[in-house]
């Protein structure tokens, strides 16, 4: 297979009627996705019944498969992805448009941010699951999502804020069954990183209220083996590694934690064969407290995976300070999630990505009333 274009990070697939490929088009697509680390957007629609169980380009298992609401689209017989992965409103092509410029304002807010972790295509891909809102949503998959609508419609809005959350660790179990770490105390966020095949790694978290609602997506590549000259686009050649992911609560024991019992909610465990996403959308009641989001790794395959979260809580997100030296209070960019201010606010003095808050002063400019003060440089 061929490049994609140098510096080329959204690929834009809206051509739907009378395309059809085979199943080697289909691997050659997941190999060069994978190796050039892009977003491929493909429209997930079958206008022509002939076309039904057709290797389409939306089945490729690495491309993000847009449906719509005003094309017709089944996944019935599809010989690659079964299922869309979110939706937009209007025709197929129109609808995945509209979903590659979600993506490249990802990309786009990534990169002025810093984030460079965020620029990769499993990530992009993550954060437009996650932070797709319920209409037209049904749980039809072993994984949580609908056949024909996926995680939801796309909300960049959503996805926005679960990138600027912030990167949170995934962070791997040792053979006792525990991780010595940090906890994110943010609700909202994202992760990457890679796998290691057997075992088990974990994005923790703490939310100080009550859990109404969770959304996550774990995303991962597809390949197949190849040489400098030659790709293996036979059943024997594919990589496809399987994960799994679940939500368990967290026991703080000695320094460390150890995962809770299950929670035993299908809502909160995702464990599809022959997918390259696990997805979680829960409206269950938890308690608050520590939680974790256990990445279960394949057995022999090491990926790059990329994940994201949305929590909602009753209680304030809270929010850090962002600078590696004092300012103004109420500055929102000196902030990672707006300016605390209320009973319920949470102001966070921590580490930053530049190092520890060198000494300085924070100017209130006035009274500041906040709930809860967290200092740890």
């Amino acid at each position: 297979p061929g490049h994609f274009s140098a510096g080329v990070q959204v690929v834009n697939n809206s051509y739907v009627d009378g395309e059809e490929s085979n199943l080697e088009t289909l691997r050659r697509w997941d190999f060069m996705i994978h190796r050039d680390n892009v977003t491929f957007v493909a429209a997930a629609a079958i206008n022509d019944t002939t076309l039904a169980g057709a290797y389409l380009d939306w089945s490729a298992y690495n491309s993000l498969a847009v449906s719509s609401d005003q094309t017709s689209f089944s996944p019935t017989g599809s010989p690659g992805k079964a299922h869309a992965d979110v939706w937009y409103a209007g025709p197929a092509s129109f609808a995945t448009g509209t979903v590659s410029g979600f993506a490249a304002g990802l990309y786009g807010n990534a990169q002025a941010a810093g984030q460079a972790a965020a620029q990769n295509d499993v990530v992009i891909r993550s954060l437009l699951m996650t932070g797709a809102n319920k209409v037209n949503y049904s749980r039809d998959t072993a994984n949580n999502l609908s056949a024909d609508w996926g995680a939801g419609e796309a909300d960049f809005s959503s996805s926005l804020a679960a990138l600027q959350g912030g990167q949170e660790s995934i962070q791997r179990l040792d053979n006792s069954g525990a991780v010595t770490g940090v906890l994110a105390t943010s609700l909202k966020g994202w992760g990457y990183g890679t796998v290691l095949a057997g075992g088990q790694s974990v994005v923790m978290f703490h939310s100080s209220g009550a859990i109404s609602g969770i959304t996550a997506s774990l995303n991962w590549d597809v390949t197949s083996a190849s040489t400098a000259t030659t790709l293996d686009t036979t059943d024997a050649g594919v990589n496809f590694p399987q994960l799994g992911l679940e939500l368990r609560p967290l026991i703080s024991s000695g320094g460390q934690y150890q995962l809770g019992p299950s929670l035993g909610d299908a809502t909160l465990q995702s464990d599809a064969a022959n997918d390259n996403v696990q997805f979680l959308y829960s409206t269950s009641a938890l308690p608050a407290g520590n939680y974790a989001f256990v990445i279960t790794g394949d057995p022999n395959l090491t990926p790059s995976v990329g994940f994201s979260y949305i929590v909602n809580s009753s209680a304030t997100t809270a929010t850090q300070w962002a600078q590696s030296v004092g300012g103004n209070w109420n500055s929102s960019a000196n902030w990672s999630n707006g300016i605390p201010n209320g009973t319920g606010a949470q102001a966070n003095f921590l580490s930053t990505p530049t190092g520890l808050i060198a000494p300085g002063s924070i100017a209130l400019n006035g009274d500041q009333t906040v709930g809860e003060i967290t200092f740890d440089n």
